[in-house]
């Protein structure tokens, strides 16, 4: 809506979800745009849909508004929520990690088997009460992405993975870029990252962090 003024298709950008360990892609289209209580999204991990105005305005905690990311067995991909605790899939309308399994899954990550066996060789573990093992032998890839499945469209609503972990404090990324876009003039917003690496010793994670700076005005040197 904001760029149609000035000339731009509004559906030549639609909604898509994918990440480089499943070759980029599981599925775009997105066509919903759902509604929901944030309190009981973000608390309870439940998604609670909000339809009217008076809705809107009782429901505790306010709502925020997700938009689907499109219908992952249109690509035959499979997709499950799954409980990153118990590793046992969600029931429907509740929050989960996002699990995936298709021919486009990589074999892993160079040089890091015990990372590639943790993340691309997950199993469902199956319930007391389910006889069905053929879906317990099946291996996904453990995404750390969380979201839901609704009318059989993939929504996304967090991410597992985003703590940074250093000395043992906990920082989230957001935190460090805001917080450095805040303290330097020269970095332009909204583009700055934060995130981990492999130590270069043994002391645990080191933060790694990079900046776009600002157009610098011809003839002025950047500081």
């Amino acid at each position: 809506d904001a760029f149609c003024p000035f000339g731009m298709n509004k559906h030549v950008i639609y909604p898509t979800y994918g990440l480089a360990e499943h070759t980029v892609f599981v599925c775009s289209g997105g066509k919903q745009q759902l509604t929901v209580s944030k309190k009981d999204l973000e608390v309870d991990g439940v998604v609670k849909e909000v339809d009217d105005a008076n809705d809107k305005s009782d429901a505790e905690g306010g709502t925020t508004v997700l938009m689907g990311c499109g219908y992952p067995s249109n690509q035959k991909v499979d997709v499950r929520i799954v409980d990153a605790e118990t590793m046992q899939e969600v029931d429907n309308g509740n929050v989960g990690e996002i699990w995936v399994r298709s021919a486009s899954k990589a074999a892993g990550y160079y040089n890091k088997p015990d990372e590639t066996t943790e993340d691309f060789h997950a199993k469902i573990s199956k319930a007391a009460d389910d006889d069905d093992g053929e879906e317990g032998d099946a291996e996904y890839l453990k995404t750390g992405d969380l979201g839901f499945m609704y009318k059989e469209e993939l929504f996304i609503c967090g991410r597992i993975k985003d703590l940074i972990i250093v000395g043992g404090r906990n920082y989230y990324p957001q935190d460090i870029e805001e917080t450095a876009q805040e303290a330097v003039d020269a970095l332009r917003p909204g583009c700055t990252a934060a995130f981990t690496v492999d130590p270069v010793d043994s002391k645990g994670e080191e933060v790694a962090f990079i900046a776009e700076l600002r157009d610098v005005p011809k003839g002025k040197d950047a500081e």
